[in-house]
């Protein structure tokens, strides 16, 4: 289930949404396998619910949008499958076994289907689940996303039969959508990037946009955006505190020193961008500057493997930039608990973790090597939580 904060249809009823259709129009317009990885709260989910919703065909949630004023999109409908990890049980092997069950049912149930093998695995029950939707519909394609799909290896990792078991089980679904034969488009979404492509590419083009440049707005807020959304509230706060902001430019400085300087694509002259989560936060707490950021796993383990590399004490000192190769964001693998192998003198995949989980940013290439991209803290709020994790 999409909770409502994230769900396309309630942003749309409330009036909050942030339209980002014209980047869903750009993935929409060709059947394809994408990947997008970003930290938790930019807005994947959101992301996701949309695509549900555009190829669901429910025209009239998009009235108004960039899709349906500026496009040609015929909003025609496909079935469409969703399947969230972000809060899927982990603790066990069977617990996680019954949940991939339940959401496979769920999706069967959504379009009017009963799944009635009760002896099938996860695997099996999808297979039947495409059977049984093209048998109902007659549409020869579906639509698949998967999101948060690294959650499942990340609360699980410390216990290696448990982190075996489940990364097993899970390869084994993703082997029923790679080989499916009425496949027009599958989603993927993640904070880290897919340690084996291979598993996600159906029979058309794989491709990971996480460092496309074109896709660089579609996550995260920009100044116009948050002008947009909270205007009004902008000008409130700057009336009511004229000692704290004197002006509107010192609270949108103010806000992009706390909350803005990130940074996801390798053009180090694109656009800085806000974490969303944060600053919905910020304004729903009354314009109350604090660490709204959430700790997550994904930033525990990253900080145990930067520790482990030795490079805490370099992170974020003035003037000390963590530098690491341009490849090393593309030829990154997940953080390794301690029994798996790890090299302590190479410090790239810590940093890399550091980088995907939202503690740190691009900013920038190297003065002396162009292959190598600075990074460092995008803002107070993320040093503060570094620093808290430690």
């Amino acid at each position: 289930m999409i909770q409502e904060n994230n769900d396309f249809e309630t942003l749309i009823r409330k009036g909050s949404y942030v339209d980002k259709t014209e980047y869903i129009y750009r993935l929409a317009k060709h059947p394809t396998s994408i990947c997008i990885t970003r930290p938790e709260g930019f807005g994947k989910t959101v992301f996701c619910s949309t695509y549900k919703a555009l190829f669901e065909g429910r025209k009239d949630l998009f009235k108004g949008l960039f899709i349906a004023e500026n496009t040609d999109y015929d909003f025609k409908p496909y079935p469409v499958f969703y399947f969230s990890f972000s809060d899927i049980p982990t603790d066990t092997f069977d617990n996680f076994y019954a949940a991939m069950i339940e959401m496979v049912r769920s999706n069967a149930e959504a379009v009017g289907i009963t799944l009635d093998n009760a002896d099938y695995s996860p695997s099996g029950l999808l297979n039947e689940l495409t059977y049984e939707s093209y048998k109902k519909t007659g549409k020869e394609c579906v639509i698949i996303i998967i999101d948060d799909y690294d959650a499942l290896y990340t609360t699980s990792m410390k216990d290696e039969e448990l982190f075996h078991k489940i990364q097993m089980l899970f390869i084994n679904f993703m082997r029923i959508v790679k080989n499916m034969e009425n496949l027009r488009a599958l989603l993927v979404t993640g904070t880290v990037r897919i340690p084996d492509p291979s598993m996600f590419a159906s029979t058309f083009t794989y491709v990971d946009i996480t460092f496309d440049k074109y896709a660089d707005k579609a996550f995260g807020y920009t100044d116009e955006e948050i002008e947009q959304r909270y205007g009004m509230m902008i000008d409130k706060a700057v009336k009511d505190n004229p000692e704290e902001f004197p002006s509107r430019d010192a609270f949108m400085d103010n806000l992009r020193k706390y909350y803005g300087g990130y940074r996801f694509v390798t053009d180090y002259e694109h656009n800085r961008l806000y974490n969303p989560s944060s600053i919905d936060a910020f304004f729903r707490n009354g314009c109350c500057f604090d660490t709204y950021m959430k700790a997550t796993e994904d930033m525990r383990l990253g900080i145990e493997n930067a520790k482990e590399a030795g490079i805490v004490d370099k992170i974020g000192i003035e003037n000390e930039y963590i530098s690491i190769g341009e490849d090393d964001f593309v030829d990154f693998d997940f953080p390794k608990p301690s029994w798996m192998e790890y090299e302590p003198d190479k410090h790239e995949s810590a940093c890399v973790f550091l980088y995907s989980s939202g503690l740190l940013t691009i900013d920038g290439v190297c003065e002396y090597s162009y292959d190598l991209l600075m990074t460092k803290f995008p803002n107070r709020e993320a040093e503060e939580l570094f620093k808290s994790l430690l």
